[in-house]
């Protein structure tokens, strides 16, 4: 588990390479496909998505494996309801504008959320309503 986020009137989905594969000969098969190749897409090893619908998290979940987590994540960001937790094929945690944490440097950083060092939604305890983290109530806290 990599984050904890609450959700109110908002849908979840995640799609990932790492529970149900097998490796042959250096290549990892998986039941997420390239259109373009016929071959498994293999660009990032998860992606969670969080939006107003499950047809849309469940569709946008498969983007990044097919387009890769930077080209996935610039349409993400583009997307008013949407936020988007990829991880990378080498392990890096990449999140969507909505999730990241505000830059006190910017004075134009205003995140209206984060995801803590824990993988807690952050933003004053925030929830994620129709896609984007918002509210006052304190996260649930890992009882580890």
């Amino acid at each position: 588990m990599i984050a904890r986020i609450p959700l109110e009137d908002a849908a979840i989905s995640t799609s990932g390479d790492y529970e149900r594969y097998f490796d042959e000969d250096g290549v990892r098969y998986h039941h997420i496909i390239d259109p373009g190749t016929g071959r498994p897409a293999s660009k990032v090893r998860s992606a969670t998505i969080i939006a107003s619908t499950a047809t849309r998290t469940d569709g946008l979940s498969k983007t990044a494996f097919v387009l890769g987590p930077e080209r996935a994540l610039d349409i993400y960001n583009r997307l008013e309801d949407v936020d988007a937790i990829l991880i990378t094929l080498d392990g890096h945690v990449l999140y969507t504008r909505g999730l990241m944490a505000p830059d006190p440097s910017r004075p134009d950083s205003n995140s209206s959320a984060a995801i803590g060092a824990e993988g807690q939604a952050d933003a004053q305890g925030g929830k994620v309503r129709g896609g984007k983290v918002k509210g006052n109530t304190p996260p649930p806290q890992d009882p580890n």
